[in-house]
């Protein structure tokens, strides 16, 4: 997994939502977004986010808890999908 596409979902999610008591560009990939307080609304405009940052359109059937469960498996996601 590119640790370009990690960096990049770490900058975009603290943008998106600074995550408190975590330094910037610091979240662990592997941790659950549900611990960062992402629920399923936040979760669909931070999708969006990835989007249009990366240039990707992400398939309704991709929209799923093992793809979107943490920023390393979203990473994993966008490089399937470029």
């Amino acid at each position: 997994m590119s640790r370009e596409i990690i960096q990049r979902l770490r900058d975009l999610l603290d943008a998106y939502r600074p995550v408190e008591g975590e330094p910037h560009g610091k979240l662990d990939e592997n941790e659950p977004l549900t611990s960062y307080g992402i629920d399923s609304i936040s979760l669909y405009d931070f999708i969006c986010l990835i989007e249009s940052d990366f240039g990707i359109s992400i398939a309704d059937v991709d929209f799923n808890r093992d793809n979107l469960q943490s920023l390393g498996s979203i990473a994993q996601l966008i490089e399937r999908t470029r």
